[in-house]
C-alpha cells in the first residue's frame, strides 16, 4: 500500500510537472486552432479553439530600449516603465525582445481581469492550450486587419493599435489572418485555469507537508528581505525629501528635460559672450563700454577711436547676433540686437 501510494503520488508530481510546463512560457510547434477575441465582438465562434489571441483591449504594451539584451535580465526593470501609467489593478509583467530591432516590448497585464471576462463569454479556459497577445503578431500584420465589428488592427510604428474602419483601407479579413497566425511561433502568455486532473487525500496531504515547508523557507527569506527592503525604503524617502526629488517617473523625466534645455540656454549664452569679447577693436584705443545680455535681448556700448572701424564691427556682429539698432555718435557705438 505505501509502495503504492508513493507511485501513485510520484505520477501525480510528474503529471503535474508537465501540465506546469504546459501553462507557463513557450513557443508553439506546430498549426492549431487560433481564435481572435475582443470586447464588444461576435464571440459565437470561440467555443472549439484551442489558442485565443488577446486584443489590444486585454493589455498595454511600451516599445523601450533597455540597458540590457536577455529578457530575464529585463524582468526586475518591467515594473518601473509602466510607473504611474496604469490604472489600478493587480498586473503582471513581461518582456519580449526583437533581436534584429534591438528594441524589448513591454506588456502589463491584469491575468485575473482577462480570466473573468473570458469566463463571462462562455469560454472554458480549462479547454485552451494557449493564450497571445496579438502584439505578438507584429511581423504578421504588414496591412490592416479587419475584425468586422467596426475596429481594424494597424500597424503603427511596430506597435498594434485599434482604429475605427472606417479610416482603413485596403485591408485584409481576420479570418485571413488567422490561417496565418496559425502556423506563426509567438510567444504565448500565463493565464491561470483550474487543473485538468484530480488529487486524492494521500497525496493532497503529501503536496501540502511540501508545500508547508517550502512556506516556512519562503518566510523566512521574506521576512530578512522585508527588513532590507524596509531599510532601503526609508534611505530612498530620506534622499527625496533631502533633494526634493519627484515621486514619480514622468515628474523626473520632466524635471530632467526642463534642467537640460536651462543648461543648453546656459551653454548658448556662454558661447555668444565668448564671441562677443572677440569683437575687433583696437585694443590700443577701443574698449567695450558696457555689454548687457538678458533673456534674448543683447545690449552693447563700444568706445571707438574713430569711425571707420564701426563697418568692421557690425559685419562682425551680424555673424552671431540679429541686429536691432545701430548708433554711431561721439566715437561711441550703441548696438542693440537679439540672439
Amino acid at each position: 500500500m505505501i509502495i503504492g501510494a508513493e507511485l501513485n503520488f510520484i505520477m501525480i508530481l510528474k503529471k503535474l510537472q508537465s501540465n506546469i510546463q504546459k501553462l507557463f512560457f513557450k513557443k508553439k510547434a506546430s498549426s492549431e486552432n487560433l481564435k481572435f477575441v475582443d470586447k464588444g465582438m461576435n464571440n459565437s465562434s470561440l467555443q472549439n479553439c484551442t489558442g485565443l489571441i488577446l486584443s489590444t483591449s486585454f493589455y498595454w504594451v511600451k516599445k523601450e530600449q533597455l540597458p540590457v539584451k536577455k529578457v530575464h535580465e529585463a524582468k526586475k526593470l518591467l515594473p518601473a516603465i509602466f510607473d504611474g501609467s496604469l490604472p489600478d489593478g493587480n498586473y503582471k509583467y513581461i518582456a519580449e525582445y526583437a533581436e534584429e530591432s534591438g528594441w524589448f516590448y513591454i506588456y502589463a497585464y491584469d491575468e485575473e481581469k482577462i480570466a473573468e471576462y473570458l469566463e463571462s463569454i462562455g469560454i472554458d479556459l480549462t479547454k485552451i492550450k494557449r493564450f497571445y497577445f496579438i502584439q505578438s503578431f507584429i511581423k504578421l500584420i504588414e496591412k490592416p486587419v479587419d475584425l468586422k465589428n467596426g475596429y481594424s488592427l494597424v500597424n503603427d510604428n511596430g506597435i498594434i493599435c485599434k482604429l475605427p474602419s472606417e479610416f482603413i483601407e485596403d485591408s485584409i479579413p481576420i479570418d485571413e489572418f488567422l490561417k496565418v497566425a496559425s502556423n506563426y511561433k509567438a510567444t504565448n502568455i500565463y493565464i491561470s485555469k483550474r487543473l485538468p486532473f484530480s488529487v486524492d487525500r494521500s497525496s493532497m496531504l503529501k503536496i501540502s507537508a511540501a508545500l508547508f515547508i517550502a512556506a516556512v523557507i519562503y518566510i523566512v527569506e521574506y521576512t530578512t528581505y522585508y527588513k532590507a527592503y524596509n531599510k532601503l525604503v526609508l534611505e530612498n524617502k530620506n534622499l527625496y525629501e533631502a533633494y526634493n526629488i519627484p515621486k514619480t517617473g514622468y515628474q523626473r523625466r520632466a524635471r530632467i528635460k526642463k534642467l537640460e534645455s536651462i543648461k543648453d540656454e546656459i551653454i548658448s549664452k556662454r558661447q555668444i559672450f565668448s564671441k562677443l569679447l572677440r569683437i575687433p577693436l583696437n585694443r590700443k584705443y577701443e574698449f567695450i563700454r558696457k555689454l548687457t545680455l538678458s533673456d534674448k535681448r543683447v545690449s552693447i556700448e563700444i568706445s571707438l577711436h574713430n569711425d571707420k572701424n564701426a563697418e568692421k564691427i557690425k559685419k562682425y556682429l551680424e555673424k552671431i547676433l540679429t541686429l536691432k539698432s545701430i548708433k554711431v555718435k561721439s566715437k561711441i557705438m550703441k548696438i542693440k540686437a537679439e540672439i
